[in-house]
């Protein structure tokens, strides 16, 4: 076994003598996105790992906003990087969205761990700031996309 606990060496004799050796990884793997979902009105993002996160490699403490940076690319609206609130239901975690300008529906939200220390498993291991699975479009909430009907007198 590795002095880290992470790896263990498995041998065994053939019938030729040389033997055979495996190496296998005993960390479990990161934590990474799964998913996305964001609101229909464009104000919150549910973020959604593959398993339980702490904000610290002790695996412990609660995650914050200051934990996720947020982006986007394409269209009108922008985004405040940090979120403006966050809420949390077993490994989902619903982000608030401060946004400018009105979402045209070519908008594509990211949202990454704010650093490579900001994300963590109960084994201890950091979430990647990069991710798949971490991106989504804003849904059009501009007025050019809506009929309107008019009667005249």
């Amino acid at each position: 076994m590795s002095s880290d606990g992470t790896t263990v060496a498995a041998g065994a004799p053939s019938h030729d003598s040389k033997g055979t050796v495996r190496v296998y990884n005993l960390a479990p793997d990161s934590p990474v996105v799964s998913g996305t979902t964001v609101a229909s009105n464009n104000s919150t993002i549910a973020v959604t790992f593959n398993q339980a996160v702490f904000d610290t490699n002790g695996g412990s403490g609660a995650l914050e906003v200051s934990d996720f940076a947020l982006s986007i690319s394409g269209g009108v609206a922008t985004v405040n990087a940090t979120p403006s609130s966050i809420s949390i239901s077993g490994n989902v975690y619903t982000l608030g969205l401060n946004l400018s300008g009105t979402p045209s529906g070519a908008e594509t939200l990211t949202v990454v761990p704010s650093g490579a220390t900001a994300i963590y498993d109960a084994a201890g291991n950091a979430a990647s700031t990069t991710q798949s699975n971490n991106t989504i479009s804003l849904n059009d909430q501009s007025s050019s996309n809506s009929i309107r009907h008019y009667s005249s007198k």
